[in-house]
């Protein structure tokens, strides 16, 4: 935030709603920045996008992006074991909000 600040330009956040509504992020990860863009877009939807993206611009998003587990990172070595909610459980009570 602080280089934002310097050069007046506005981080954008990576926290999409699945993971705000559990609170399954970091704050200097994907909560770190002034605009939440995707903060109203389930996590299932913005898999959705991203193969969509995919196909336009082959190869612009790795395979293993998708098939890597969500998990939050606290440092190259740490890691938090908390399970991610199942995705449909998610989608569907974050539908209702």
């Amino acid at each position: 935030m602080a280089l934002s600040n310097k050069w007046c330009d506005l981080v954008l956040t990576t926290g999409n709603k699945s993971e705000l509504a559990v609170g399954y992020c970091t704050l200097y990860g994907d909560m770190c920045g002034g605009l939440a863009v995707i903060s109203d877009v389930p996590k299932t939807l913005v898999y959705q996008l991203s193969r969509v993206a995919n196909r336009r611009h082959p190869g612009a998003i790795p395979e293993s992006v998708f098939e890597k587990p969500p998990r939050p990172s606290c440092g190259p070595i740490r890691r938090i074991p908390i399970p991610f909610p199942r995705m449909k459980c998610l989608t569907a009570s974050s539908k209702r909000t």
